[in-house]
C-alpha cells in the first residue's frame, strides 16, 4: 500500500484538497476596494467553529460573488486593491509566507493569493494584517475552476505554484494542477513577457509539469527545452523548502516566459 504524500506548501489539484492531516501547506490611486461580507467562521479542530477561528473580510479577503459581480472585467483588480498596480497571483499559499515577503520586497505590484483551506488562509491572513501590506488579497476558492471566470487574458505579470500536491498514486493523477488544459489557461491569462515560476520536490511530478509546459507552445523554458532552472527567480523559501533541502532532497525549479514585450 502506497503511503500517503509529504505535507504540502502549495495547492491541490482541481479537485477539494486532501484532508488536513495529508496537506500543509502558496501607479495611481483608483476607488476603494468594494464592500463584502463582514466575518466568515472558519473551520477549527475537529470541525468546531469558535470566535477566534474567525476571519475578517472586506480588508484582505474577496468575496467572489462581489468579484463575479464586478461587471468590468479589465477594472476589476484595481478596485479590489484601490490601486492600479501590475497583479501577480501565487495558486495555493499554504502555510508560506513566500507572497507576503515578495509583497514586501517589491511592492509596486498587486498579490492575489488562492488558498482552499479555511486554517491556511486564517493564518497567512493573520501574518498580512501583522505586516501591515495593503498591496494582497486572498480567495479561498479552488483557483483551478475561478481563473478563468475572474481573470481577463493577458493581464496576469506573474503566476506563481509552489510545492503543489503531487497526488502520487496514479489514479489520482488527474487531480494534479499542471495539466495541459491548467498550463494553456495560464498561458492565456499571462501578459505578453509574463513569468511563470513553480517548484516541486517531487521528482516524478517535476517531470510531468516540465513535459507539460514544454509541450504549451505559449511558453519558452529560461532554463531550455527539456532542462529545470539552476534556481529560482526569486530565492525566498517556503519553510518546508528549508526543511526538504536539510533532509538532502532536490528541489525542482521550473522558470517559464510567455514570449512578448511587456506594455
Amino acid at each position: 500500500m502506497q503511503s500517503p504524500s509529504p505535507p504540502r506548501d502549495g495547492p491541490a489539484g482541481p479537485d477539494p484538497p486532501p484532508p488536513e492531516s495529508r496537506r500543509e501547506r502558496p501607479v495611481g490611486e483608483s476607488a476603494a476596494a468594494p464592500a463584502l461580507a463582514a466575518d466568515v467562521p472558519e473551520i477549527g479542530r475537529k470541525g468546531r467553529r469558535g470566535p477566534r477561528h474567525r476571519l475578517m473580510r472586506g480588508e484582505f479577503e474577496l468575496d467572489l460573488s462581489a468579484l463575479l459581480a464586478d461587471g468590468d472585467p479589465a477594472a476589476r483588480w484595481s478596485r479590489a486593491f484601490g490601486a492600479d498596480r501590475p497583479l501577480r497571483i501565487e495558486i495555493g499559499v499554504g502555510n508560506s509566507d513566500f507572497l507576503v515577503r515578495l509583497s514586501e520586497r517589491e511592492p509596486a505590484f498587486s498579490y492575489l493569493g488562492f488558498e482552499y483551506s479555511p486554517k491556511r488562509a486564517w493564518k497567512f491572513l493573520k501574518r498580512v494584517k501583522a505586516r501591515g501590506l495593503t498591496n494582497i488579497r486572498l480567495l479561498r476558492v479552488d483557483a483551478a475552476g475561478a481563473l478563468e471566470a475572474l481573470v481577463a487574458p493577458g493581464s496576469v505579470d506573474s503566476f506563481f505554484i509552489l510545492f503543489p500536491d503531487p497526488w502520487p498514486k496514479h489514479r489520482h493523477a488527474k487531480h494534479r494542477l499542471i495539466q495541459p488544459a491548467t498550463a494553456a489557461l495560464l498561458a492565456r491569462l499571462l501578459a505578453p513577457g509574463g513569468r511563470l515560476s513553480l517548484r516541486s520536490d517531487d521528482p516524478r511530478y517535476a517531470a510531468r509539469m516540465l513535459e507539460v509546459l514544454d509541450g504549451t507552445p505559449e511558453f519558452e523554458n529560461l532554463a531550455g527545452k527539456g532542462r529545470f532552472a539552476a534556481a529560482p527567480r526569486h530565492e525566498i523559501p517556503t519553510a518546508y523548502e528549508v526543511k526538504y533541502r536539510l533532509e538532502g532532497r532536490a528541489i525542482h525549479c521550473l522558470e517559464y516566459r510567455k514570449p512578448g514585450r511587456s506594455p
